[in-house]
């Protein structure tokens, strides 16, 4: 029976022939659905890792000196019966200048009915309504929504440690999920690209290859992907870059499956 070393090492040599070889994708295009899926399986699984890995190195710093500054400049403040209370003189405006400033206003005095001329994104945090001004769109949330509950400085240290902790499984299985779902759907839109490869040949190609093709083709874009995610570098329409990339890889694997079959 197989260790899971095996499986692990089967996988990094599927996806190291996926980037470097087009020959590759000939064995591809005629394998069985469940060996499709668990590759998308483990890929997913990857991504998912390195994501939470890559969110923690770069915003823990920041989430921390969020978390002590907001343990200082916070009131304490309570909601019941749908009714904020804020145990401090107001209007009161705070402003954190981080890696992303933020600003937030406690007034329940009713003096402030907007968000509308602070420095975004803002929350304005009135007595019946928690208000929310970012990119020039506005979000009201009533204090309904969240129930009863009280917050103080000892909270907020509690929230910190309660977040760290559920940090890792939390962030795992949601970028697991999203990138099982999200590549699942990108390569159904690639299979278009192997079709019109093999449709150059005169070839009909069956979603399942065509899938499984797209598939593993997706594997550069990724790469790449979690590459910039990791340097924290913002390059401007890189969907599109990451998307060019998987479709040209595609389209070239089909063509070679194709090609070499034919001749």
């Amino acid at each position: 029976m197989p260790s899971i070393f095996s499986h692990f090492r089967g996988f990094y040599q599927e996806a190291y022939a996926a980037i470097t070889d087009f020959q590759f994708y000939g064995g591809i295009a005629r394998q069985r659905w469940g060996r499709t899926l668990l590759f998308l399986l483990y890929l997913s699984a990857h991504v998912a890792v390195i994501l939470s890995l890559t969110y923690a190195l770069h915003y823990s710093t920041e989430f921390h000196k969020f978390s002590a500054w907001s343990q200082a400049q916070f009131p304490a403040l309570e909601v019941k019966d749908g009714e904020l209370t804020v145990k401090a003189e107001q209007p009161l405006i705070r402003r954190y200048e981080g890696r992303l400033p933020v600003t937030f206003v406690f007034d329940t005095t009713g003096r402030y009915q907007s968000p509308d001329g602070f420095g975004q994104p803002a929350f304005l945090l009135t007595k019946k309504n928690l208000l929310l001004r970012y990119r020039g769109q506005t979000e009201a949330h009533p204090w309904d929504e969240f129930g009863t509950f009280s917050l103080e400085r000892g909270d907020l240290k509690t929230l910190e440690r309660v977040i760290r902790w559920f940090y890792f499984p939390v962030s795992y299985a949601l970028f697991l999920f999203y990138t099982l779902f999200a590549k699942s759907v990108t390569a159904v839109f690639l299979t278009g690209f192997a079709v019109a490869a093999a449709a150059r040949y005169r070839v009909r190609m069956s979603f399942q290859s065509s899938f499984a093709i797209a598939l593993y083709a997706l594997t550069p874009a990724i790469v790449i992907g979690l590459a910039v995610n990791l340097t924290g570098l913002s390059i401007s329409y890189f969907h599109v870059i990451y998307f060019a990339i998987a479709a040209v890889y595609t389209y070239m694997a089909a063509q070679k499956c194709v090609g070499t079959a034919s001749s």
